[in-house]
């Protein structure tokens, strides 16, 4: 009796172990995939509007040298 006590009380450790670590392995990999998206969004944006007001002064610059 004692043994099937140890045994039951050892398989339910383990799953609560397994099923912690599961959990967080998924919360982590749920948070990196997350950061990775937002972090190549916010580069492309970031690109984005550099480009856009490079283009923008430099047409300025040149639109402001051709009238002078």
């Amino acid at each position: 009796m004692l043994c099937y006590a140890l045994l039951c009380s050892t398989l339910l450790y383990s799953t609560l172990l397994y099923s912690t670590l599961l959990y967080s392995t998924l919360l982590y990999s749920t948070l990196l995939y997350s950061t990775l998206l937002y972090s190549t969004l916010l580069y492309s944006t970031l690109l984005y509007s550099t480009l856009l007001y490079s283009t923008l002064l430099y047409s300025t610059l040149l639109y402001s040298t051709n009238i002078i």
